[in-house]
């Protein structure tokens, strides 16, 4: 077989031919994840910062619970956390998560729903734009759902470890492979399903064409790779022109990734 006769390669020419063809897509979806990009590190780096912050003093008041239990029965993890003088900063924790979840999402369905909506309708989907925003919607709250039991999962974890590398003075085995890997996967189903607005859909045709999917993916990352390289020598030269024409790349090949992933997804659900 020819390499041109893979789909995921047909629809790599396909994309870059669309593109060049609507400039005016690529200018509005680099344009809408600008804005994205701005308004995310404004409304949640404070956030994150708390959360950082809690987590360190929830993780030294754990360790000093445990030290002070020693000799007795201790405590698991989970139930230590919503025990004095913890359970104080543990909902505290919540709340601030409570906080960025609602956030991130409206930012993330709103101003990424109508990018995924520009890109599924150039790859041919047409959809009216409110009913595409609220399937996407609706498609994000199971993900958001999911990465929320994700993070809080890592955050027990992370605060497993630091309790038991204080009490033993060792480095602890954490579970990182593993929840990077669920991670991954979550990512994965999460990107199939963008085009299709159907969670259902997402698992049967994101497991059943991984063979046509995931080149397709690594194919983007290589091309980001590929990116970062070409721009590379410009930091050298000048630190400025690297940032501003970084930054560029990124956000064309933001809008060009869509609409691949649109169109590769669109042509793998045809073919089931």
């Amino acid at each position: 077989m020819k390499l041109v006769a893979l789909p995921f390669v047909k629809e790599w020419i396909a994309s870059w031919k669309a593109i060049a063809q609507h400039k005016l897509y690529a200018l509005a979806s680099m344009v809408i994840d600008l804005v994205f990009f701005l308004c995310f590190g404004f409304l949640t780096a404070p956030i994150f910062d708390k959360l950082s912050v809690h987590v360190i003093i929830i993780g030294t008041l754990l360790s000093a619970q445990m030290r002070a239990a020693e000799g007795r029965a201790r405590p698991a993890v989970i139930d230590a956390l919503f025990q004095q003088p913890v359970s104080h900063f543990t909902w505290q924790f919540i709340g601030l998560l409570a906080l960025l979840v609602i956030t991130v999402f409206v930012l993330y369905c709103v101003l990424h729903g109508i990018n995924w909506w520009l890109a599924t309708s150039l790859a041919g989907k047409k959809t009216h734009w409110r009913a595409f925003l609220l399937q996407f919607l609706r498609v994000n709250a199971l993900w958001m759902a999911l990465y929320v039991a994700w993070y809080a999962t890592d955050t027990v974890f992370d605060l497993r470890r630091m309790v038991v590398e204080k009490l033993s003075g060792q480095p602890a085995q954490g579970s990182a492979l593993l929840l990077s890997v669920v991670l991954v996967a979550l990512g994965y189903f999460a990107i199939v399903s963008y085009p299709l607005l159907n969670i259902r859909g997402a698992f049967s045709i994101g497991a059943r064409k991984i063979p046509v999917i995931v080149p397709a993916l690594v194919l983007i990352i290589a091309q980001f790779l590929v990116g970062n390289l070409i721009v590379g020598w410009l930091f050298t030269v000048n630190a400025t022109a690297y940032f501003i024409i970084g930054s560029i790349l990124l956000l064309f090949l933001l809008a060009w990734s869509r609409l691949y992933v649109a169109r590769v997804v669109r042509s793998a659900s045809h073919g089931v």
